[in-house]
């Protein structure tokens, strides 16, 4: 079975962006990919860690694109989901001493809630990263991510991006 049977015609365009991309650009440094974890973990995000991810340019470009269409990394979902589980844990304890603070939201619904802003913050900061930078990679990337199911303010954030990507 050939490359042509197995890819639809649809997402050829894609396919050959990632693929040229990925040829023609060089691997990230671990201080470039630190950058790009530091624009996604922010919280008040007041450092410059958007603009020094655009400063990558096209290079950030694939990882960024993992993230808008898989959404963080394994790893990270793991440990902030243990970190979840603990904070519900210390807050029911809490409230065994403190009731005024009213009865608390399932343990399972409260983890999944978080986690799902988790993802959606991921493929957010993705999509206005390859915004920033653009070029048809970039495209592409937001592209592909406009014609999946996403949840509604990630849908919003990739069509802002394309709406306004920067061609070089």
């Amino acid at each position: 079975m050939g490359l042509v049977t197995v890819i639809p015609a649809r997402r050829w365009p894609w396919y050959i962006g990632v693929c040229v991309l990925a040829c023609t650009s060089r691997p990230l440094t671990p201080m470039q990919q630190q950058t790009i974890i530091a624009w996604m973990a922010c919280e008040e995000c007041d450092e410059g860690e958007r603009d020094s991810v655009a400063v990558l340019g096209h290079a950030a470009v694939p990882q960024l694109a993992t993230y808008l269409l898989h959404g963080p990394p394994d790893s990270r979902v793991a440990s902030y989901e243990k970190h979840l589980g603990d904070l519900r844990r210390r807050l029911a304890a809490y409230a065994t001493t403190h009731p005024d603070i009213g009865a608390l939201e399932d343990s399972v619904a409260y983890v999944a809630g978080y986690l799902a802003n988790y993802d959606a913050l991921y493929r957010s900061r993705a999509a206005f990263s390859l915004g920033d930078i653009g070029g048809s990679p970039a495209q592409l990337a937001l592209q592909a991510a406009a014609a999946r199911p996403l949840r509604g303010d990630v849908l919003q954030h990739v069509t802002f991006a394309l709406d306004s990507l920067w061609h070089p």
